[in-house]
């Protein structure tokens, strides 16, 4: 039997996770397919068998795939493979924290887009700051973290045409879209271009972060470069035997639902939230949402509701917040918090 721990006194809506874990039932039958008699081996160099299962899973060429420990790896390979010193690298600001941290790492110049507006930016003014700046590397989250701005898939494609950079899509939290979240994806594109990559995780709408497994989709001549810079033997053997069991059941009605149900909580919560005058929510297509509170001290409301969410300190962020989307009972219990105080 594999226990299913139970929840912590503590809710965690800060770190964007999927708060459903799975059930015994599933974990078990999961894993039935884990060979642990070989775990004095060395696993796969490159992953082989779940790269296969991915590239089935999305119905692309395995040549297209990278699979990284984590999609932070997948973004380590690429400041290896196509920067070097002094380079700049762009994204929109606020985003993902690591596109920047790197940077530093790699001794990369990071130049942020700062964005006037959370539900929409000027495409337009944005590649032309791109085509000023002439960055290496562009990275646009999308859905973007922490705001859960959605960019079209038309402003993509012509942020690739009008520029000569090599342009990162994260399509971390894509899953949480829509039912039909291919519609906004940039993967059926990456033959047409050689500066495009696209990041995947299953992290998030399959709820993996604790075993770190991410992915790279480009066409075979980028990920031919990228896989010449990727160490072997980079994600462990239970990850790989584990990741590739979840994908061949990923659309079972087990994982469909989960996704589903924080699609339906997400609504639901901001629906709820608009009942509040002194908060302002924006729109959102990820599993979290972002919030403007500067007269309300959601951080200590939710401290004493034993509630961890993420709250903005610097200067020009002040009074924002950006809460994950966990359990119809969790955000019930916010919810409940609020009213309260």
């Amino acid at each position: 039997m594999y226990k299913v721990e139970e929840m912590n006194a503590k809710i965690r809506l800060n770190a964007n996770e999927l708060n459903m874990p799975m059930t015994e039932t599933v974990i078990e039958d999961i894993m039935k397919t884990i060979d642990m008699s070989g775990f004095n081996r060395y696993p796969e160099t490159d992953s082989q068998s779940l790269k296969k299962a991915y590239a089935d899973f999305m119905a692309i060429s395995e040549e297209d795939v990278l699979v990284g420990n984590g999609s932070d790896e997948v973004l380590d390979i690429l400041y290896k493979t196509f920067t070097t010193y002094g380079d700049k690298i762009m994204s929109l600001s606020p985003s993902f924290v690591m596109y920047e941290l790197m940077a530093d790492v790699y001794k990369c110049k990071y130049v942020p887009y700062v964005l006037n507006s959370f539900d929409g930016f000027d495409v337009s003014d944005f590649i032309n700051a791109i085509n000023k700046e002439k960055p290496r590397m562009v990275f646009l989250c999308n859905p973007n973290n922490p705001t859960g701005l959605l960019i079209s898939k038309s402003d993509i494609l012509k942020i690739i045409r009008e520029t000569d950079s090599l342009i990162i899509v994260d399509e971390a939290y894509g899953e949480f879209i829509s039912d039909n979240y291919r519609d906004y994806s940039l993967i059926d594109e990456r033959d047409n271009f050689d500066r495009l990559v696209i990041l995947k995780t299953l992290s998030k709408a399959y709820g993996l972060a604790g075993l770190r497994v991410g992915f790279g989709i480009a066409n075979k001549n980028v990920i031919a470069k990228m896989a010449a810079k990727k160490y072997p033997y980079n994600v462990s053997l239970f990850s790989q035997q584990f990741a590739q069991a979840l994908i061949t059941r990923a659309e079972t009605p087990f994982f469909t639902e989960r996704i589903k149900q924080t699609i339906e909580n997400r609504d639901a919560f901001i629906a709820a939230l608009k009942a509040f005058e002194s908060i302002t929510v924006f729109p959102t297509a990820a599993n979290f949402v972002w919030l403007y509170a500067p007269d309300v001290n959601l951080k200590a409301i939710c401290d004493a509701a034993s509630i961890q969410i993420r709250v903005f300190t610097t200067e020009k962020l002040r009074g924002y917040v950006r809460i994950s989307i966990g359990t119809k009972e969790e955000m019930n219990t916010l919810l409940q918090a609020m009213k309260e105080a």
